[in-house]
This record gives C-alpha cells, sequence and structure tokens, in this order.
C-alpha cells in the first residue's frame, strides 16, 4: 500500500473509526453532589419507633381511664364527674397533641394521606361526643352511655391507627429524628394530664419503644439498720404530717 493511502487510513484511525468514547479531560470543577434531604434513615427509623412507643403508652392510659369510668357506673355521679372531667382533659390533651405535632411530619412523608385524614375525622367525631358530654350533668340517664359510646368510638380510633397509620409511617421513616427533644416533652406534659407520670419541661423521665419502657431509673435504695435488717422507707408526705 503507498504511503498516502496508509497515512490517510492510520490518520482516519485516529480521528474517527477509533476514536475513544469518553471526552478528552479539561479543567472544569466536578458537578456538586445534592445534599442528603433527611438523616440517617437507621436513625429516622429509631425516632419514629420511640414516637410509636410514646403513642402506644398513651393509648393504654386512656383505655384503662375509661375501663375505669365504665365500673363506676351512673349510681355514684359525683366520682363518675370526675372521672369524665379527668377523661375529656387527657382526650384533649392526646388530641391536640397528634393534630398539632405528629400528623404534621407524616403529611410531609406518607404519600397517601387518605389514612391521615381518616385519624382526623374520627378525631373529630369523638370531639362531638366530648362537645355533648360538656353538656351534660353526671346524673343525665344519658351521660354513661354517651361516656360509653365515645369508649368504643376512642377504641376502635386507637386500633385503626396501629394497624394503618403506624405500619405506613414504619414504611416511610418520617423525619422525627430532629424534633426529638420537643417531642418527649410534649408527651411527658400529656402523660402529666392523666395524673400517670411526672410533667417535665425538659421532656425527662421514661422513654418508650414498642410500648415499653427502655430508659428507667433504678429506685432508691433502703438504708439498713444497725442489726442488718432492712429499715422503713420515708414516706414523701411525711413531713406534711409532723
Amino acid at each position: 500500500m503507498p504511503k498516502t493511502i496508509r497515512g490517510e487510513v492510520a490518520s482516519r484511525g485516529r480521528t474517527g473509526v477509533h476514536a475513544p468514547s469518553t471526552p478528552p479531560r479539561t479543567n472544569a470543577s466536578k458537578p456538586v453532589r445534592r445534599a442528603r434531604l433527611s438523616a440517617d434513615p437507621k436513625v429516622e427509623r429509631s425516632a419514629w419507633l420511640e414516637i410509636e412507643g410514646l403513642l402506644t403508652a398513651a393509648h393504654r392510659r386512656l383505655e384503662q381511664q375509661f375501663s375505669r369510668a365504665a365500673k363506676i357506673g351512673a349510681k355514684d355521679a359525683e366520682s363518675l364527674a370526675q372521672a369524665g372531667q379527668r377523661l375529656l382533659g387527657g382526650l384533649r390533651s392526646h388530641f391536640d397533641l397528634k393534630v398539632g405535632s405528629v400528623y404534621p411530619v407524616l403529611y410531609e412523608t406518607l404519600a397517601d394521606a387518605g389514612v391521615i385524614l381518616e385519624a382526623e375525622i374520627e378525631i373529630e367525631v369523638a370531639r362531638d361526643l366530648m362537645w355533648r358530654l360538656d353538656g351534660m350533668k353526671p346524673f343525665d340517664e344519658r351521660y354513661q352511655p354517651t361516656l360509653n359510646v365515645l369508649g368504643a368510638w376512642l377504641h376502635r380510633h386507637l386500633e385503626q391507627e396501629r394497624a394503618r397509620l403506624f405500619v405506613a409511617a414504619r414504611r416511610a421513616q418520617p423525619t422525627f429524628a430532629p424534633r426529638m427533644p420537643d417531642m418527649r416533652a410534649k408527651f411527658a406534659l400529656d402523660a402529666a394530664v392523666l395524673g400517670d407520670a411526672p410533667a417535665s419541661a425538659g421532656g425527662a423521665g421514661e422513654r418508650y419503644a414498642n410500648g415499653r419502657v427502655v430508659t428507667q431509673e433504678k429506685p432508691p435504695r433502703v438504708p439498713r439498720v444497725a442489726n442488718g435488717a432492712r429499715g422503713r422507707a420515708v414516706s414523701p408526705a411525711a413531713g406534711f404530717l409532723n
């Protein structure tokens, strides 16, 4: 083959036939990677499991209070009035916590908002029954039946929330991790409304995961007397009785 033809083929091979597929390197800066919009998925899952545990513990407290109120009956109107007012206060606090602090975060994460809307509608129906109870006297013949209907409706709402909303939130991993200090404080105040846990401005106290206490302070040691037997614990109210 003549040199001229061989040279033309070689030049075409270098420039056209065997041209590299990647562009030549330049001094251009590398593209900036987008920042992650959420925290570590494990951290978010742990935060939601704690929220779920706190909600489950609150559900258990409310159901226990309804069970106690149902055993009082309409014969003891004074005790029934106290139990009813305590229940209504606990329900208002719990509903405000969920609608004002928990559900808005779920709206940002869950793809299907229908589950949250159903829960909010159920709360609206419960609040209507609570409004009726506010206008009744404990000795009214409709007071105890209305309280029973409210308890049955609340039980349905809590069952639906645990079976549907909790499952959907576990899959979506809502971003509660940066909000946990504030959420713990709100749940501590909510628990204090029913008198089952001390309120704490900093959110200190028992922490829950799946309805169980995961951190709990150790009980104080009972002092021993000289002969080796354990002494009697001093009551916190002893100072008021002297």
